[in-house]
Order: C-alpha cells, then sequence, then structure tokens
C-alpha cells in the first residue's frame, strides 16, 4: 500500500517539475527529447533568434565593426541571450530529483525495516 501511495506522489511531482524536456514520439533512433521554454508569441521566439545571432556575429567580429547597423543595441542582444539561457537551466527537474531520491530512500528503508 505504501508503495502505491509512493508511486503516485512521484507521479504528481513529474508532472509538476519535469517541463523542460519532453520525450519525442515520433524517434526511432532511441531517447530524445524535445527542450520547451517560454516564448509570448512568434515575435518574442525571431527576436530570440534573432539576439542568438547577433551576439555570435559581435563575438566573431572582435571589434571590428563597433557601430555594426544590423546590431544596433548589442549589449541588450547579449542581455537577452543570457536571460534566455537562464530559461533553459532545468531548475525544476533539478527539484524533481531530489524528491525523487528522497522518496526512494525512504522506500528502500522501509523495505530494510521490514524485512529484518
Amino acid at each position: 500500500m505504501k508503495t502505491k501511495k509512493t508511486l503516485k506522489k512521484l507521479h504528481k511531482s513529474r508532472d509538476v517539475h519535469l517541463y523542460r524536456l519532453k520525450p519525442e514520439n515520433n524517434n526511432r533512433m532511441g531517447n530524445h527529447y524535445e527542450v520547451s521554454f517560454p516564448v509570448t508569441g512568434h515575435m518574442d521566439l525571431m527576436f530570440l533568434i534573432g539576439n542568438l545571432l547577433k551576439v555570435c556575429i559581435r563575438a566573431l567580429s572582435e571589434g571590428e565593426h563597433p557601430d555594426d547597423p544590423l546590431i544596433p543595441q548589442p549589449y541588450y542582444n547579449v542581455q537577452e541571450v543570457l536571460r534566455h539561457i537562464l530559461n533553459l537551466i532545468p531548475f525544476g527537474e533539478q527539484e524533481f530529483i531530489d524528491e525523487v531520491t528522497e522518496l526512494l530512500d525512504k522506500l528502500e528503508k522501509k523495505e530494510i525495516n521490514t524485512s529484518k
């Protein structure tokens, strides 16, 4: 009975915390995942991609074109890229791992105590 309760807790915790990586259903080559992170819409996604490209262009130019008309706000672009990188860090997943580890430790201790 305790195992069912623990499994229910694990499933609930998984549903709450595992939201960045989703299993890719159409993959025939093994375990692959899709990464998701919040954007406010298509334009936000396009600005993200644009900022990533601009930061890469600036990094490669090494100051050759300090006033590049394609990159009018380089500091803003870097700031936005770093903000999106923070969104990609799976903090929720790490919380899930901690909760699962704790629940598994409790289960293991109960099994050891009942087998004596």
